[in-house]
């Protein structure tokens, strides 16, 4: 993995996470973020 990959994961995941504490995320919406993921590795 190159690391603009690797930087873009990390603020994804940064996104999600601030997310969830608020509780704006819906699971539909972090599923498809871990989709995502997978995709890129």
């Amino acid at each position: 993995m190159d690391i603009p990959r690797i930087k873009r994961i990390a603020w994804l995941t940064q996104i999600v996470f601030k997310s969830n504490r608020k509780n704006e995320l819906q699971l539909s919406q972090v599923k498809k973020i871990i989709k995502y993921f997978q995709l890129l590795t």
